[in-house]
């Protein structure tokens, strides 16, 4: 796992003033699973990275190495997006992680950051110009995702 990774994990577990103990039960895991996470000998998934949002985690932060006021996606919205909130970032998330389990595919978690920042903008944009916008997950589907993950792995 990404060193950058473990390290943003750890300062927001500490940021919000808890152990591992306590973060772990957050995230209804064990303390070990906890440690593999901020030791790099695993790497969480959506539904660690959703159940940490809830006590307050930087999830943007975490994945991407920028921090966003208040700890979550910007009011704003990512890259000038207002669509683009915290729910929409962790569904694109998820939909990644789906392909990628179901392609056999490996990507460090600085470059899934980096992918799933590229697809929020990409459907956010293709909102922009459907009507239809509760399908646009569907409607792009997931084996268009293949395109940016070979781009980024390549970019590497």
């Amino acid at each position: 796992m990404n060193v950058e990774f473990c390290e943003r994990l750890r300062a927001e577990r500490k940021r919000l003033g808890l152990n591992q103990t306590e973060f772990a039960k957050i995230a209804g895991l064990t303390l070990q699973s906890q440690g593999n996470y901020e030791s790099g000998r695993r790497t969480p998934d959506v539904a660690y990275l959703a159940a940490v949002a809830t006590a307050g985690v930087d999830v943007g932060y975490l994945l991407t190495g920028v921090r966003t006021p208040g700890g979550s996606v910007p009011a704003e919205g990512l890259d000038g997006y207002p669509e683009i909130g915290a729910e929409f970032v962790l569904s694109v998330l998820e939909a990644t992680e789906t392909y990628l389990v179901e392609e056999g595919l490996k990507v460090p978690p600085d470059k899934k950051a980096r992918l799933v920042r590229v697809l929020c903008r990409l459907i956010a944009q293709k909102r922009r110009e459907d009507a239809r916008s509760d399908q646009v997950l569907q409607d792009i589907g997931l084996r268009d995702i293949r395109p940016h993950i070979d781009a980024i792995r390549l970019a590497g």
